[in-house]
């Protein structure tokens, strides 16, 4: 776990890149929640804004409606939890 990150943010980073890695698309803010089993979308944008704020993360737009509305995770800082698979697929 990167010094920085609560060890909530550590997890929803490592979700976030497996995520990523193994389904070629980011997941949703609903599907972090039920992936840790929060009542709302809301808790996972919060860890999220902190991964940005922190330099893990950026929130990229959707392509609907001219980039507006829901914006999606983009990772800028892989986990070590990631590394291997990446390495592998280069």
């Amino acid at each position: 776990m990167p010094d920085d990150l609560t060890p909530t943010q550590s997890r929803v980073l490592d979700y976030i890149a497996t995520h990523i890695v193994e389904r070629q698309r980011p997941p949703t803010r609903i599907g972090i929640a039920q992936h840790f089993g929060w009542a709302s979308g809301n808790a996972a944008e919060e860890h999220m804004r902190a991964l940005v704020a922190k330099g893990y993360i950026e929130l990229d737009p959707a392509d609907c409606n001219g980039g507006a509305g829901t914006r999606y995770p983009r990772v800028i800082r892989w986990p070590a939890c990631v590394l291997p698979i990446l390495r592998l697929a280069a």
